[in-house]
This record gives structure tokens, C-alpha cells and sequence, in this order.
């Protein structure tokens, strides 16, 4: 602070705009400096991501903030002493004071410990894992295709034992699907399948699951139903989808 360009009442925010600037392009170029640094990576399409690539991942991480957090003041520290020594006539390194010296080699020390983190990854996971118990790696399930959910709708009481239990499991199964909005125009035309009175009570119980939205979309072909339908348990859950589409989102 005792030179003149540090007592700058604008350094700060010179500096507080120089780093916006610099986070502004990484997040603008991130697609870009992502395509060079995968660019000599063969395309595996979608790979499971094991145990071992996880420890890497956050090994290179860490190795990378911690480098941010050493770079930068160790280059502010030498910049000062590089610009003043010259009036002093003495180097950059005798211009610091003791406990400046010790932070320059503090500094350098983490830089040092960064780039092992970040060039040795693979080496430091693999000591990692072999001191930590085994954990098998968890796959995924994935979903039942929806066109098999359909099937099943209309096989209620068929093909498929309609206990109350499975009827509930089954709702469940396919509101919770991840394409189940999709196919809301499949589900609202189950309320009129003919053929089976539990297709259409599963489907309105569906339908409601899925929320007031789904509701509403649904709600015409709902009240159309409600005017011919003969089944009181199909009426009630007819009646509980209209009145979910009138609640405001």
C-alpha cells in the first residue's frame, strides 16, 4: 500500500472486474475449451462412470483449485517485489520481507502439491481404493418402456390379476415413469377404452399423479366420459381428476 498504485482507491475494483471478466469467458467458451480438451479422447458414447473415475475426477479438481489458490498470489507477491526492488536496488527475492519470503515459499510448495494431484490423479486413485472397503458398483435400472406400462393398463383383470395392491403398484409404476407426460394423450384416451372398466379407473388415477397440468389437459375428455360411464368406482375417479384440473398451479 505504500506505493502509489496500490493506494489506488480503484484497484479493487479493477481487480474484482478482471476476475468477473475472466469467470464471464470461461462460462461463455466452457462448450469450447471443453471440445479441446477432450479432442484426442476417443468417443465412447455413454460410458459408466466408475468408482476409480470419480477419485480422478476429484483429485484433478482439487489439484486445479488448489492451484487457483496459489497461482495468483504468488504472482501478485512477485509482480510487487519485481516493480519495487529497482528503487532499492536490490533483487525481487532480498526486496520481500522475512515473512513475505515464507509465503512465497508457502506458495510454491502448494503449487507443487497441486500439479501432483493434477498430473498423478490415476496414481493417487488407485492408493486411494486400495485402502477404502470394496463397494460394488451400483447399476442403474433402467425403465420398463412405457408401451409395456400401456399393455398392462389394458390387461387389468384379463391377463393381469387386478388386486387392489397390483392396481396400486401398477399406477405407481407408470406415473412415476420418466415418460409418462409424454404420453399423457395415450393415457387420456384410456379413459374411454371400452373394453375394461379398470384400464380406465387406473388411467384417471394416473393422470391425476401426475398433477393439476396433466389434470387440466385431460379434463374434457374426462367430463365427456363422466356422461356415459356406468361403473361408480371409474365415476369417482373420473369425478376426482375434473375436480383436481379446476385447483389453481
Amino acid at each position: 500500500m505504500m506505493h502509489p498504485y496500490g493506494a489506488s482507491p480503484w484497484l479493487g475494483w479493477l481487480l474484482a472486474a478482471a476476475f468477473g471478466l475472466a469467470a464471464l469467458i470461461v462460462w461463455a467458451l466452457s462448450g469450447w475449451i471443453a471440445a479441446r480438451m477432450l479432442a484426442g479422447v476417443t468417443d465412447e458414447g455413454d460410458a459408466r462412470i466408475t468408482r476409480f473415475d470419480f477419485v480422478v475426477i476429484g483429485c484433478v479438481l482439487m489439484g486445479l483449485w488448489w492451484l487457483k489458490e496459489s497461482v495468483v498470489p504468488f504472482a501478485g507477491l512477485w509482480l510487487k517485489a519485481f516493480v519495487n526492488s529497482p528503487e532499492l536496488g536490490k533483487s525481487a527475492f532480498n526486496w520481500l520481507l522475512e515473512n513475505a519470503k515464507v509465503t512465497m515459499l508457502t506458495e510454491l510448495l502448494q503449487i507443487s502439491l497441486a500439479l501432483v494431484s493434477i498430473l498423478r490423479a490415476s496414481s493417487i486413485a488407485k492408493w486411494i481404493l486400495r485402502h477404502v472397503p470394496h463397494v460394488p458398483d451400483i447399476v442403474p435400472e433402467r425403465p420398463e418402456p412405457f408401451e409395456n406400462l400401456l399393455r398392462r393398463l389394458k390387461e387389468l383383470g384379463l391377463r393381469q390379476v387386478a388386486r387392489r395392491d397390483i392396481v396400486a403398484k401398477l399406477v405407481e409404476q407408470v406415473a412415476t415413469h420418466p415418460d409418462a407426460y409424454l404420453h399423457l394423450e395415450d393415457l387420456t384416451g384410456l379413459l374411454h377404452y371400452e373394453a375394461n372398466s379398470l384400464t380406465r379407473s387406473a388411467s384417471a388415477r394416473v393422470i391425476a399423479r401426475l398433477g393439476s397440468e396433466a389434470a387440466r389437459k385431460s379434463k374434457n375428455s374426462a367430463i365427456t366420459r363422466l356422461a356415459d360411464e356406468e361403473s361408480p368406482e371409474v365415476k369417482g375417479d373420473l369425478t376426482a381428476l375434473v375436480a383436481l384440473a379446476a385447483v389453481d398451479p
